[in-house]
C-alpha cells in the first residue's frame, strides 16, 4: 500500500442511526484509528446531529444522505442508491463499508454500480422472530466482518461462509486506563464511600435492565451499602423506557440505591467510579463496556450468552451468570464485593487480557488487513 498519504486509500463507511450507543462508538473508533497512509475514511450518514458531529470531531468529513427502509423499496430506496453512487464517485473509494443492517443492501447496489468492493459488518444478534436477511444476501457483498464468533455462527454452513471474518471490538488502553479517577463521578453521585456498580449500555429491555433490578433488589437486603448507577437511553421510545424503569426502580423500594442517570458522554470516568461492571442482557453480540471496564481492571459481571464468553473468562476476568437469572446475577455481584481481594484479581487479570486481545491498533489493524486483500483481489485499486 501507498506510504504517501495523498495516495492512501479512501475507505467510505455507511451508517444509519439514530441513537449513539457500542457499533456506533465502535466505528468512531475504528476510523480514529486507520493508519492515514494507507486509508482514509469518509463517512456517508443518516444519523442525528449528534452522531454526525461526533464523526467530524474525529477529523472525518461527512454527507448525509437518507437511507429509508427497503420494505418495498421505492422511489426514496432508488435515489438513496443513486446518491451513494455519486458519493463514491466523488471521495474516489476504493472500499465501501457497511456499519449498520439498514445499510448493507444500498451498500450492496452502490458498489456493483461504483465498482467498488463492499464490506458487512454485522455487529448484531438475531432475536425470536427475525429471518436472518444478512445470511440470505451474503452473496452480495465481498466480505462480511463479524465482531464476535457468536455472531459469525450465523453464516456457519452457508455457500457464502469464506468470505466471513470474525474481528472482535477493541478498546483505546490510553483511553481507558486503571489510573484514571472516578471521584468527580462518585461526588456527584453523593457516593463517595459506598461500592458502586455500573451497568451502561442502551435501555432497551433487551438489554436486561428489569432483571437487574430484580437482581438489586435480592442484593440490597444482603449488601445494604451496595449502590447500582445505570447510564443509557434507549433506541426506541427513550423517554418512555426511561421513565418505566424510574417507576420500576420506585416500585422495588430500589430509590435511595439506584440512579438512573441517562445517556453520558464520561465513560471511562463513570467506570472509573465503580467497584463492579454489569451487563445483564439476554444475548450480547460483543459488549463493548465490558472491554472498557476490562481495560480499567474492573471485574465483571455478565450473561454467559451470544458473544460474552469469548470475552469474559468465567472466574478469570470476571463472573458469567445464566441470562434472565437475577438471584444468580446477584450472587455473583455480592461475591466480588465482599471480596475486594479476588475483585481486584479479575480486574488486573482483564486488564492484561484486554491489552492481549482486544486493542483497537489491533481491530483496526485486522480491518485493515481485509481492505487490503479486497484491494489486492481487485488488481490493487
Amino acid at each position: 500500500m501507498p506510504e504517501d498519504p495523498r495516495e492512501a486509500r479512501v475507505v467510505a463507511y455507511l451508517h444509519a442511526t439514530d441513537v449513539l450507543a457500542g457499533g456506533e462508538r465502535s466505528l468512531l473508533s475504528l476510523i480514529r484509528h486507520l493508519d492515514p497512509s494507507r486509508f482514509l475514511a469518509r463517512v456517508a450518514c443518516d444519523a442525528a446531529d449528534e452522531y454526525v458531529a461526533s464523526v467530524e470531531a474525529c477529523g472525518v468529513p461527512v454527507e448525509r444522505l437518507r437511507f429509508p427502509g427497503l420494505r418495498p423499496p421505492g422511489p426514496a430506496a432508488v435515489r438513496a442508491a443513486r446518491g451513494l453512487t455519486q458519493f463514491c464517485k466523488k471521495v474516489n473509494a476504493a472500499v465501501l463499508h457497511a456499519n449498520t443492517p439498514r445499510t448493507n443492501l444500498y451498500a450492496a447496489l452502490a458498489g456493483r454500480m461504483a465498482g467498488v468492493p463492499v464490506v458487512w459488518h454485522c455487529r448484531n444478534l438475531l432475536e425470536p422472530g427475525m429471518r436472518d436477511t444478512d445470511r440470505w444476501f451474503a452473496w452480495l457483498p465481498d466480505r462480511i466482518i463479524c465482531n464476535s464468533a457468536a455472531i459469525a455462527a450465523r453464516f456457519a454452513g452457508s455457500r457464502w461462509q469464506d468470505r466471513v471474518a470474525t474481528i472482535m471490538n477493541g478498546v483505546d488502553l490510553a483511553e481507558y486506563r486503571p489510573e484514571l479517577s472516578g471521584a468527580a463521578v462518585r461526588t456527584e453521585l453523593g457516593w463517595m464511600d459506598q461500592p458502586i456498580i455500573a451497568a451502561i449500555s442502551r435501555l432497551d429491555p433487551q438489554k436486561g435492565h428489569d432483571v437487574l433490578l430484580e437482581a438489586m433488589r435480592g442484593l440490597a437486603t444482603r449488601c445494604p451499602e451496595a449502590r447500582l448507577v445505570i447510564a443509557g437511553r434507549a433506541a426506541v421510545d427513550p423517554a418512555g423506557r426511561h421513565a418505566a424503569l424510574e417507576r420500576r426502580i420506585e416500585n422495588l423500594g430500589l430509590g435511595k440505591v439506584v440512579r438512573l442517570v441517562g445517556f453520558r458522554r464520561d465513560i471511562p470516568r463513570l467506570l472509573a467510579a465503580a467497584d463492579v461492571c454489569v451487563l445483564a442482557a439476554s444475548a450480547e453480540a460483543c459488549g463493548r463496556v465490558l472491554l472498557e471496564a476490562m481495560a480499567l481492571a474492573k471485574p465483571v459481571v455478565g450473561t454467559a450468552s451470544g458473544g460474552t464468553p469469548e470475552i469474559v473468562k468465567d472466574g478469570v476476568t470476571g463472573i458469567l451468570v445464566p441470562p434472565g437469572d437475577a438471584g444468580a446475577m446477584a450472587d455473583a455481584l455480592e461475591i466480588l464485593l465482599r471480596d475486594p481481594a479476588r475483585a481486584g484479581s479479575m480486574g488486573a487479570a482483564g486488564r492484561d487480557r484486554a491489552a492481549a486481545h482486544f486493542t483497537i491498533q489491533a481491530h483496526a489493524e485486522k480491518t485493515m488487513r481485509v481492505y487490503t486483500e479486497l484491494l489486492a483481489a481487485r488488481g490493487g485499486r
